[in-house]
């Protein structure tokens, strides 16, 4: 082989090294995932968003588990940064395992950033499922005394039957788009059921949109779907109405007084002013007692000299 067609050689390797030495670029290691375990039917379960180990923040916009019987749980908005650009760990929530079969789980509006403040997973969404099982009643013990007979005519007892286990009622919603206001304070809750995790309280007069209305009652409430500043919830639907509160009414200086005012005024203008000028009344009675006095005398002695002079004829 001739020198020149080795060295083009050697230069086109070093070449393809600078080039793969450049695209090695730091990137994240991997995108951020979901993970959760089957469980049994009363368990808790937790769900986990792994969170890569070069990633300083995120943003979850809310994780929903959708069960076998198209009930939901879902848990509020999550946001997560360190200052100090180092990982912030990953983020698990906790449901109830209330209804046996397969669940959906799924992590909504996943944002992660680096250190250099790129961008991944922007506006994605992580799904997983898991199943729920209804485990085996267990079996009951062994007779300890196979000897001791028993007594056909004594009536059985039968605890399942004399107390039945309470029906779990199952609300479906029909969708909604109402502009609906907070009548009193109250709680919004994961689900629909005073069971349920509470994710706010709403005060009288906020503004909610409801989603979803539900077709019965559960806990001896009905039940209302809101959503409220990007956080779904359900809260009770007589906590809702549709009217908005009247606002309180200010008082206008400028507004013309009615027919009677001027009269009541004038009339306690002109009290006012004969008060000044000649007192009120108890100073009226002292300001004239001492002409009363002279006059009473001045009549007696007139009458007096009256009365003489009859005699005298």
């Amino acid at each position: 082989m001739k020198k020149t067609n080795v060295i083009k050689i050697f230069k086109i390797l070093l070449i393809l090294f600078v080039f793969s030495l450049i695209c090695s670029t730091k990137v994240l290691a991997s995108e951020a995932s979901v993970s959760s375990s089957n469980c049994n039917l009363g368990d808790k379960i937790t769900v986990t968003v792994n969170i890569p180990q070069d990633v300083v923040g995120y943003d979850i916009g809310g994780i929903t588990i959708v069960f076998s019987d198209g009930t939901s749980q879902s848990s509020g908005r999550r946001s997560m940064a360190n200052v100090d650009k180092t990982w912030p760990g990953n983020y698990s929530v906790t449901f109830d395992a209330k209804v046996a079969g397969n669940a959906t789980i799924s992590v909504n509006n996943v944002i992660l950033v680096d250190s250099s403040a790129k961008v991944v997973n922007s506006n994605s969404t992580l799904q997983t499922s898991i199943t729920i099982t209804n485990p085996a009643p267990a079996t009951p013990p062994a007779q300890t005394n196979p000897t001791t007979p028993t007594n056909p005519t004594s009536p059985s007892t039968d605890n399942n039957q004399s107390n039945p286990p309470a029906p779990t009622v199952t609300v479906n919603f029909s969708n909604t788009n109402e502009t609906m206001y907070i009548t009193k304070t109250v709680n919004v809750r994961q689900n629909c059921g005073t069971e349920y995790g509470i994710i706010q309280k709403l005060s009288a007069g906020t503004q909610v949109t409801r989603i979803g209305v539900g077709d019965k009652e559960k806990n001896g409430y009905s039940w209302s779907k809101i959503s409220y500043n990007g956080v779904t919830g359900y809260v009770i639907t007589s906590a809702l109405t549709s009217e908005k509160p009247a606002d309180t009414p200010e008082e206008n200086p400028e507004e013309p007084a009615t027919d009677e005012e001027p009269v009541v005024d004038e009339r306690d203008k002109k009290l006012q002013e004969m008060a000044e000028e000649i007192g009120t009344i108890p100073e009226v009675g002292l300001n004239i007692m001492p002409f009363m006095f002279v006059g009473c005398c001045v009549s007696c002695a007139a009458m007096m000299v009256t009365v003489k002079r009859n005699i005298a004829k």
